[in-house]
């Protein structure tokens, strides 16, 4: 998963975890920005697909 709170110019990879059937991640929100997530998953056969949320939220 990456995040970019800065209309694209800087994005960071952020570690996902996986328990059971769940994946998660913690975001590090900045101090002010429009923060957009990108998702892309692959399964064991190398079939994958990727979105994006565009301006996912704000803060400040």
């Amino acid at each position: 998963m990456l995040l970019h709170p800065y209309y694209g110019k800087i994005w960071h990879g952020l570690h996902v975890t996986h328990a059971g059937s769940t994946w998660s991640t913690n975001v590090p929100n900045p101090a002010e920005a429009k923060v957009s997530l990108s998702a892309k998953v692959t399964d064991a056969a190398g079939n994958s697909v990727q979105t994006y949320s565009n301006q996912a939220y704000a803060v400040g």
